[in-house]
């Protein structure tokens, strides 16, 4: 999805582990690279979403959805 704006809503990948821990650390949640690699691989392997918004550049904002089963819920 974009605009003739210059914003950009698409799913993260791989190649975009840079750009999401520079968005990570400037929201105050610092995630070791190694590990954030990791965890965008077990992402990949279950039900979920990773989707980035950029603007002329690196990734300006994300959002991530998975699904899990719960216990106590149907």
């Amino acid at each position: 999805m974009s605009s003739r704006h210059g914003l950009t809503i698409r799913a993260a990948s791989t190649g975009d582990l840079e750009g999401l821990a520079a968005l990570l650390k400037t929201a105050g949640r610092h995630v070791p690279r190694e590990r954030l690699a990791a965890r965008l691989a077990e992402l990949g392997d279950q039900p979920s979403a990773l989707l980035l918004a950029d603007e002329w550049g690196p990734p300006s904002g994300l959002i991530c959805v998975h699904w899990h089963a719960v216990l106590a819920a149907d």
